[in-house]
């Protein structure tokens, strides 16, 4: 689940790219009317709809990423409080089992992560660059372009997908890092907070074992005390 949900992020990512590298793209070669003819141009009126999608798109994800910071966060306030209350020698009634959940996270560096985000959303949005160039010329009547699209301007084309490809995966890696770090210090606390809960009902559960009551003639009668040393030796 979690590969195809990455699979998934990736595309998105790529998709969204690519539509912003191809806006920069028309936006370098003839600067702002050129970026209106990329955006809303004869053979670009689809540029505006799929961007208002993808602006949604985009929100839903920020939504999504929003709850799991915010679930992530109750739990670790719940953990805090029953550490608390565990210091301070009160009695708590049942940790949820939410607490009991394990687990390690991700050892990826952070530059490791950025590396291995940028490099297949930049390839993927040069082919999807590439691709719509061509089609959109074919599907009027136009000649296809081939590959000049992404040769033309020292491959300009390529740099822009790339630098934008770049910049997303900047950006999810951070947010992935953040989450992570704190689903950690979450699993962390809660962990620790099982382990003391546990402890404290084992300690409840068991008997204490009883020390026998003595009395003060015993303790006089059968002290060392009153015993008589050994002998010393004599000089020879």
């Amino acid at each position: 689940m979690r590969r195809r949900l990455a699979v998934t992020g990736a595309v998105l990512a790529a998709l969204a790219g690519e539509w912003l590298g191809h806006s920069l793209a028309y936006y370098r070669v003839a600067g702002v009317a050129g970026l209106r003819a990329g955006l809303s141009g004869g053979i670009h009126g689809y540029m505006l709809p799929i961007g208002l999608v993808m602006l949604l798109g985009a929100a839903a994800s920020a939504t999504v990423w929003a709850r799991a910071w915010i679930a992530l966060g109750r739990r670790l306030d719940r953990s805090a409080a029953v550490l608390a209350r565990l210091r301070a020698g009160k009695r708590v009634g049942e940790v949820p089992a939410a607490m009991a959940a394990t687990g390690r996270g991700g050892a990826t560096s952070f530059a490791a992560l950025v590396g291995a985000l940028a490099l297949p959303i930049a390839l993927l949005q040069c082919v999807l660059y590439l691709a719509q160039e061509n089609l959109e010329r074919v599907l009027h009547g136009l000649a296809a372009p081939g590959f000049s699209p992404v040769v033309d301007g020292f491959g300009a084309a390529i740099w822009i997908q790339a630098a934008v490809a770049l910049v997303l995966a900047t950006a999810s890696a951070v947010a992935t890092h953040l989450l992570r770090t704190r689903a950690v210090a979450t699993r962390s606390c809660e962990r620790l907070a099982r382990t003391l809960w546990e402890r404290a009902r084992r300690s409840a559960i068991s008997p204490q074992p009883r020390l026998p009551h003595v009395t003060a003639a015993r303790l006089l009668l059968r002290s060392a005390i009153w015993q008589r040393p050994p002998p010393a030796p004599c000089a020879a």
